[in-house]
């Protein structure tokens, strides 16, 4: 990702302790700089794994996350100044329990018209099932929104596979790779103003009314009012399926 020439990124390995970077490429001259390694579950740059894009906030920095590392190795939300290149940890999830309930966060960061961001965790809150969880780029205060609880109620979801969306209602939508009745994953949305969770779509796995299983990839906002996604199971055959899903209506329909 970049602006006027200049591309930002990370690897997910390297760097002097193997942990993986940050880097800067700038277009003009081709100069690539090495903004940031990783120092694992200390040091001074806490995180390891880096594997989604960078976020920018909209002050000049950029936001992302690493799959582990921190005090308890269970992820990471940092912050990268794009002029001074310092960085700075926001974030180090706590697991099962603690102030930042939640462990290897997934998906890029989705930001509100506060200065805030959510995102989820695959695992991690107090079932281990994975999280949504909120935070201020400025301050850095966080917040635990959701512990998914697999089969029951509005979170009856489990594992997200991939980060939230933005969705065509107002509401942010994603993606859980188990939990419902079969056990077979869910779609379900998040209203960004007060909070609340809502199993939009429940899997059937191999049929049922909404064939498929196991949605690991991020949905995909149309401009029509629809969600695309796939399946990594499911289906006829159990290979997974492509789909959609109107936002209003809540219509899946089973492309292929």
């Amino acid at each position: 990702m970049g602006e006027a020439g200049v591309w930002w990124g990370g690897t997910s390995a390297g760097g002097a302790g193997g942990f993986g970077t940050i880097f800067r490429y700038t277009a003009a001259g081709g100069v690539m700089t090495t903004v940031a390694q990783f120092t694992g579950v200390g040091g001074s740059v806490p995180g390891r794994l880096p594997k989604v894009a960078l976020v920018p906030d909209g002050a000049g920095s950029f936001l992302g996350t690493t799959n582990a590392g921190g005090a308890g190795d269970y992820g990471t939300i940092f912050k990268i100044d794009a002029n001074s290149l310092t960085f700075s940890s926001l974030a180090q999830f706590t697991g099962p329990a603690g102030l930042m309930p939640g462990s290897i966060p997934y998906g890029a960061l989705v930001p509100d018209q506060t200065g805030s961001f959510r995102g989820v965790t695959t695992d991690g809150g107090g079932s281990r099932l994975g999280t949504i969880y909120t935070i201020d780029a400025t301050t850095g205060a966080f917040q635990s929104l959701v512990n998914f609880v697999k089969t029951q109620g509005s979170t009856a979801a489990s594992n997200p596979g991939s980060g939230l969306v933005a969705g065509p209602d107002g509401l942010l939508w994603g993606t859980s790779e188990t939990g419902g009745p079969a056990n077979a994953g869910t779609l379900f949305t998040l209203n960004p103003v007060t909070g609340a969770t809502s199993s939009a779509l429940v899997f059937t796995g191999i049929a049922g009314d909404v064939p498929g299983a196991n949605p690991v990839a991020e949905l995909v906002n149309d401009g029509a009012g629809n969600l695309w996604g796939t399946t990594s199971g499911g289906g006829a055959l159990n290979f997974g399926i492509v789909f959609k899903v109107n936002a209003i209506s809540k219509v899946f329909t089973k492309i292929t």
